[in-house]
């Protein structure tokens, strides 16, 4: 299993990247995963992450999907990047949302995680242009702006809202870092 991790990250399957504060490399607060990288007529990937406890709920996620969001787009020319979460996982739900992934529907039993089969959201970002990638950012930021608190109890539901993806995914990668604020 190790073995075939390498493998995909040298054939560029996969791209694993840590996030650090700027101020410290030290700790660690999260990963960001891209699987499953596929060109020809997909070019699609599919993004997992996760964030340490004590950093969640300050924007350190946020900061770093929009920074790799956009290289994805611009730079490695994907087209659509997927991301799934699971239902009760609101917190991700309502980030993806803010960064412009819409839900494409509801997949019972699509993972095994902690033991069992476990249900998800589907959710995609679909780059129509290489500006759209470049407005992200700025939507993102306003959309934040005018987010309210009584829309974080909101419960997405696969009808076009966002949501968040499983982080067990995210263990075949290469290694690089993003840091943030």
């Amino acid at each position: 299993e190790i073995y075939q991790r390498l493998i995909d990250t040298q054939e560029e399957k996969a791209i694993k990247l840590f996030i650090f504060l700027r101020k410290s490399r030290n700790p660690l607060i999260g990963t960001l995963n891209f699987s499953n990288l596929t060109r020809g007529v997909f070019q699609n990937c599919t993004v997992g992450y996760s964030l340490g406890e004590l950093y969640q709920g300050q924007g350190y996620m946020n900061e770093a999907l929009k920074a790799v969001l956009l290289y994805i787009f611009t730079d490695l020319k994907f087209h659509r990047v997927g991301a799934n979460y699971m239902p009760h996982n609101q917190r991700s739900g309502r980030l993806l949302k803010r960064l412009g992934f819409t839900v494409n529907g509801y997949a019972p039993d699509y993972l095994y995680i902690a033991g069992q089969w476990q249900d998800h959201i589907l959710t995609s970002f679909v780059n129509t242009t290489v500006q759209s990638a470049r407005q992200m950012d700025y939507q993102t930021d306003r959309q934040i702006d005018h987010q309210s608190d009584s829309q974080k109890n909101d419960d997405p539901q696969p009808s076009g809202e966002p949501v968040d993806m499983p982080e067990e995914e995210r263990e075949n990668t290469r290694e690089n870092t993003v840091e943030t604020s």
